[in-house]
């Protein structure tokens, strides 16, 4: 009886094997269909990585001008210490080594953000925001 039913189970999977060969179908318009669809799915994919890459292109150029923004700034606060004297000079300069550390920062995260890949870039971005306001913090 057990050999039976390994026999049974054997032929049973040999007939599965069989009757599932890859591209062996019997519906030539399903395939075609199939084949349509993910062909629709890849061009969507590459329009959204596009389409992602546009946006992250758009926002390090705003970012970008900004950080010009703040570099006017912090030039407006080199002249203001040149001119100073005493505590307020130091004051200013000791602004200004701290200006310098963070706008190093915003630059290299900014530069990271120009090539980060679609799926990294968000993250980058907000490493990018965090350091530019920083720097806006110290040059305001």
């Amino acid at each position: 009886m057990r050999r039976a039913s390994n026999w049974f189970l054997a032929a049973c999977v040999a007939l599965v094997l069989l009757g599932c060969k890859p591209g062996d179908s019997t519906h030539p318009a399903a395939d075609a269909k199939v084949a349509r669809a993910k062909e629709e799915i890849k061009r969507a994919a590459e329009a959204t990585a596009d389409a992602a890459a546009a946006k992250r292109d758009q926002y390090a150029e705003e970012m970008r001008k900004q950080l010009a923004v703040l570099d006017a700034r912090t030039a407006d606060l080199r002249e203001q210490a040149a001119k100073a004297t005493g505590q307020s000079k130091k004051d200013l300069e000791k602004k200004l080594e701290e200006a310098k550390s963070r706008h190093s920062e915003a630059a290299k995260q900014l530069e990271e953000l120009k090539s980060a890949s679609a799926d990294r870039w968000e993250k980058v971005k907000t490493g990018f925001g965090k350091a530019f306001d920083e720097l806006k913090k110290v040059v305001e």
